[in-house]
């Protein structure tokens, strides 16, 4: 990972935090990425994580990525700007 960012387990999760970013400004959106990290929904990923990209959505807005852990079994998806490449 280049730069701490937010992951979700689910793509419809994700997409309605991007929706939550525009519709509810800063502080809203804050309180949704809370919300989904305490149910178990998001996480955060940390600067310098080993992530392998299985699939990119370039026509996204913002661009997404599709990725896995090295050491795990699970994908999740988060922002493509994020990922090393």
């Amino acid at each position: 990972m280049r730069k701490d960012a937010i992951a979700c387990w689910q793509h419809r999760d994700f997409m309605a935090l991007v929706a939550g970013e525009a519709k509810l400004g800063y502080w809203g959106s804050h309180q949704q990425k809370r919300d989904y990290m305490a149910k178990g929904r998001c996480f955060a990923l940390r600067r310098g994580e080993p992530v392998s990209l299985e699939r990119h959505v370039a026509s996204a807005r913002p661009p997404i990525a599709k990725v896995r852990r090295l050491r795990g079994a699970r994908s999740f998806w988060t922002d493509q700007a994020s990922i090393r490449e």
